[in-house]
């Protein structure tokens, strides 16, 4: 929101509030089973690049400063390269990834009780947090 990033790889990112994750870790202390592995991430229909992410983060503060979304298939290589080849690969196989949104589809959900909020919730949280921090 300041600027510093102008643009970012296109790939989906699980965007989850922090205190889901810390609650869900609680509930897999509590309600879990010894030696499972659960996955505390945000709600599928959030799943949005980091460049839209930021973007929306901007709107709901009210910053007019936009990232740019970064095709791995078409931007420059210079471009590219700052991200190096892991971030790389991991776009690559995000984009030749065709499965869909499977709401509910995670077993954590229905073994923990783990609802995590949506992320325009989680935002209505963190730019006000950022905003008494004098972060916007």
């Amino acid at each position: 929101m300041q600027g510093r990033l102008t643009a970012y790889l296109a790939l989906p990112v699980s965007w989850v509030a922090a205190s889901d994750v810390a609650s869900g870790s609680i509930a897999a202390l509590d309600r879990g089973i010894p030696g499972a592995r659960y996955w505390l991430t945000g709600r599928p229909e959030d799943e949005i690049s980091t460049a839209a992410g930021c973007n929306l983060a901007c709107e709901i503060a009210g910053v007019e400063y936009r990232v740019e979304d970064l095709d791995h298939r078409t931007a420059p290589r210079a471009e590219l390269d700052a991200f190096g080849p892991t971030l790389y690969a991991i776009a690559e196989a995000a984009a030749n990834d065709v499965r869909p949104i499977r709401v509910g589809e995670n077993p954590t959900h229905r073994q923990l009780g783990y609802d995590p909020m949506s992320l325009d919730d989680g935002l209505g949280l963190l730019i006000p947090w950022l905003s008494g921090l004098d972060r916007l």
